[in-house]
């Protein structure tokens, strides 16, 4: 019954607009549900549904867990005034006018880490004991942000050293981190790279990006055209538009007029050495280009599986319609 008031919610909405995309009017994902009113009609359109609906379903919204955003100046009546605080959250990303908003997500994920590990240290724990804590309820916690956007340098360097103490169990640790990284059969102590670990699990996304699976669902076409779109490219729609700069321009930092969260994307492909090519010779005049080829340290990853942990284990992100999308 909820999927039918969708539909008939959707059907009466001219939703929002948005240059190179599809017209948004709901985005649904489990019970995470958002609408897009473009002005006071289409406000009204989903009043009256949901009103409709209501009668026959007895259901009820909740006010004080619904939110509203408002975007732009004009002045359009609430049917109620419950604006959120700080941050829109969609899928568990919080959101702000330029994006997710990622360095609250960061904090957040360095109070919960340190709230977890204020626990521990009550405890007599081996060292072999604590990083197996780290991998398990810390490390894991990032997969989920890291399939959205590639974590800030001082992210990884305070989220290093919290661990870093903990593990050796001082605030003067004997020894850098790093002596912990890689497996026991080569001389570490198993502890994953939380660098490694997310450039690889963001990679997955960019991957997609790149390449993008033949899919009805066009966030994937979205991200390529902002990310070309960004660079100054010109003929940004073209398909292979973005894939042909990075082909040319290997190992590039990215121009200087790009923004730190653009800058960031380039530096996972630098520090992964990613390249991108095209069969050579090019084919003749006329006839399509193939699909490009993706390699990862001289790996070929077209294959979204041949991206896996240091450890050899796959690594499979959650992905959201918000990636990349300004």
């Amino acid at each position: 019954m909820f999927d039918i008031f969708l539909r008939k919610v959707s059907h009466h909405l001219v939703g929002i607009s948005i240059s190179g995309q599809p017209t948004v009017k709901v985005l649904a994902f489990a019970d995470d549900i958002v609408f897009a009113a473009a002005d006071s009609n289409d406000i009204k359109a989903f009043i009256s549904s949901f009103s409709e609906f209501s009668s026959n379903s007895q259901a009820k919204i909740n006010t004080q867990k619904t939110e509203i955003l408002k975007l732009g100046y004009e002045s359009i009546s609430l049917p109620w005034s419950t604006l959120p605080s700080t941050e829109v959250k969609h899928l568990g990303y919080p959101l702000i006018s330029t994006g997710i908003a990622k360095t609250h997500m960061e904090n957040t994920l360095l109070t919960k880490a340190s709230s977890k590990i204020s626990g521990w240290n009550m405890r007599d724990v081996s060292l072999i004991g604590r990083i197996h804590l780290v991998n398990t309820f810390i490390v894991s916690k990032t997969n989920y942000a890291a399939s959205a956007f590639p974590f800030s340098s001082s992210f990884i360097t305070r989220f290093n050293s919290m661990i870093q103490r903990f593990i050796w169990n001082t605030q003067y640790p004997p020894a850098p981190i790093s002596r912990c990284y890689g497996p026991k059969s080569s001389g570490g102590l198993g502890l994953i790279n939380l660098q490694e670990h997310a450039d690889r699990i963001y990679g997955k996304s960019l991957l997609q990006i790149l390449i993008p699976p033949n899919s009805s669902n066009n966030w994937y076409r979205a991200a390529q055209i902002n990310f070309s779109r960004a660079l100054n490219l010109p003929s940004p729609l073209l398909k292979h538009t973005l894939n042909n700069f990075i082909s040319s321009h290997p190992g590039t930092p990215g121009p200087h007029h790009l923004s730190r969260d653009w800058k960031d994307i380039f530096s996972v492909m630098l520090r992964n050495s990613w390249t991108v090519n095209f069969e050579y010779p090019p084919p003749q005049r006329g006839t399509p280009i193939k699909t490009p080829v993706i390699y990862c340290k001289n790996k070929k990853i077209n294959d979204h599986s041949d991206l896996s942990s240091s450890d050899g284990d796959p690594i499979t992100p959650r992905l959201t319609s918000i990636l990349l999308l300004d």
